[in-house]
């Protein structure tokens, strides 16, 4: 179990210790990597910040169901995961909706500036835009596996699948990646 765990046990089971100061260590020890991983996912800066805000009061809220001992972070990436999950079922519908109206009125969305891709480097772009292209169910075991350090059995935590299905997702989604780079 590493320290965080243990520490957190142990705030978690002591009766003397104010919910503050839980809440304190857990923005110390959390909020870095959440943000991370919410902006892996959904990409922008507006809205990660809301998720991992979402993510962390409902983590707070919701302490009474996490059982000591377990793995902290696998249960708080989970909270994170369907947050997530939300904010992109209604990006989706504005984003049919504004491709419905681009159609109808002949609107054109602006590609990123070149200044912009030769900053990032067009390597990592095409490695982005492959990444991106594949379905949320292929794309988020490798954020988590591949940004984030999760192993497969974590990972089918998080995400609530066996973790047979986690490396097949896995295996599929870098060999999707491997013909799309190629």
């Amino acid at each position: 179990m590493s320290a965080f765990n243990s520490e957190l046990d142990r705030l978690l089971l002591n009766q003397a210790v104010s919910e503050s100061a839980i809440i304190e260590f857990l923005l110390t020890n959390c909020c870095a990597d959440l943000r991370h991983l919410v902006s892996n996912i959904l990409r922008d800066a507006d809205d990660a910040e809301d998720a991992a805000q979402e993510t962390l009061i409902a983590a707070v809220s919701k302490l009474d169901r996490y059982q000591p001992g377990t793995n902290f972070k696998a249960w708080l990436y989970t909270i994170a995961v369907n947050i997530c999950r939300g904010y992109l079922r209604k990006r989706k519908v504005r984003h049919n909706l504004h491709s419905m109206l681009t159609g109808l009125f002949y609107l054109s969305d602006s590609a990123p500036s070149i200044e912009e891709q030769v900053l990032r480097g067009e390597a990592e772009v095409h490695l982005w835009q492959s990444v991106n292209r594949l379905g949320e169910k292929h794309r988020l075991p490798i954020l988590l596996r591949y940004l984030h350090g999760l192993s497969n059995q974590e990972i089918a935590h998080v995400i609530g699948v066996h973790e047979g299905t986690v490396r097949s997702r896995l295996h599929y989604a870098l060999r999707e990646l491997q013909k799309r780079l190629k």
